[in-house]
């Protein structure tokens, strides 16, 4: 305890309240929250590996953070079928209770092979001929904002997918989004309760399409996209709107 107790004591001099602050928290130090697109249009080799190298990215900065992943696929019923698969915890590194060798191999490591498991689960999954990208979202809101990870550090959304909504609701496949157009479906969403709270939430788009996506209609989805999360008042940039997982961080 004395060993601790100056660990806590040095820190505390060398100006890191807030550091010890955060290890004694019982709120997670960040949540993650990924979703991954299961549709035909993303089904591929290319689009799977590239989903597989961001998701290690993921996990590089994750794991040293601490906290909690969860995540689910985007399929075409998403908001009533949604049972969030992707579920792993890693507490964060503790000098107070824990020896960082002993913390790397049976609880880092295990986490993490974990995570892979049920990453490859969800890929797995049948193609759906639909994508509820919207009603994914919502449900990513509702956890992000439940009593366990509400209080979290840092919150974080990645959305693997190319961003082709085709449900009830919506085509975006079929369907030009003008600025009226996209003024219009803003204005139905609000109107009817459906834009989530993703205020605190940082947001990541990382996906590609299997096939050819025109590059007008990429640009008129990236725009569509970009004013619906700061509708929802998500902290999103289009610097982190890509086809690969850019920037990705934990610390802001």
């Amino acid at each position: 305890m004395k060993k601790y107790g100056s660990v806590v004591l040095a820190c505390l001099l060398a100006g890191c309240s807030g550091k010890v602050a955060e290890m004694m928290s019982s709120a997670p130090p960040s949540a993650v929250y990924v979703l991954i697109d299961i549709s035909a249009s993303t089904d591929s080799d290319r689009v799977r590996s590239q989903v597989r190298k961001d998701f290690d990215t993921i996990l590089s900065v994750w794991k040293n953070k601490g906290g909690v992943l969860r995540g689910d696929v985007i399929g075409g019923n998403s908001l009533n079928e949604s049972t969030v698969p992707i579920r792993v915890s890693i507490p964060a590194y503790n000098v107070l209770t824990s020896e960082e060798q002993y913390h790397e191999k049976k609880v880092v490591g295990p986490a993490l092979e974990q995570a892979h498991q049920q990453l490859e689960q969800a890929l797995q999954t049948e193609a759906s001929q639909k994508s509820a990208i919207l009603g994914a979202i919502s449900v990513a809101a509702k956890v992000l904002n439940g009593d366990e990870l509400r209080q979290s550090g840092h919150r974080a959304l990645v959305v693997f997918s190319d961003m082709v909504e085709e449900s009830d609701l919506y085509n975006f496949q079929r369907d030009a989004l003008s600025d009226s157009r996209i003024a219009a479906i803003l204005k139905a969403e609000r109107e009817s309760g459906r834009i989530p709270n993703l205020k605190g939430v940082r947001v990541w788009k990382a996906g590609a399409a299997s096939g050819e996506l025109k590059e007008t209609k990429a640009r008129q989805l990236e725009k569509f996209w970009l004013e619906y999360f700061h509708a929802a008042g998500a902290d999103v940039a289009k610097e982190r709107y890509a086809s690969a997982l850019l920037d990705f961080g934990l610390n802001w």
